[in-house]
């Protein structure tokens, strides 16, 4: 189990730093949305982590909704507390 996660940990880490730094990470995705609100939509804390340490703003908006806001309306109150330690207003 924890061989598994450790390998999906390093691909996450790969991704954004060999993926997201040719794109940048606030490029908006579906709907607008950034990596960062998509971790945070589906309580990915470690992933939420990783993308605040490679850079991603914590308080990019899509449409008036942010990372933040996701993470407080689905109830991830561990993302939410990620994402506020790094400056989410």
């Amino acid at each position: 189990m924890l061989t598994c996660l450790s390998e999906e940990l390093e691909a996450v880490f790969r991704l954004v730093y060999q993926s997201y730094a040719k794109v940048g990470l606030q490029a908006p995705k579906a709907k607008g949305t950034t990596a960062l609100m998509r971790a945070a939509m589906n309580r990915h804390d470690v992933v939420c982590k990783l993308l605040l340490a490679a850079g991603a703003n914590v308080n990019t908006l899509a449409g008036n909704i942010s990372a933040l806001d996701i993470a407080q309306q689905r109830g991830h109150s561990d993302v939410a507390e990620t994402l506020m330690a790094a400056g989410a207003d």
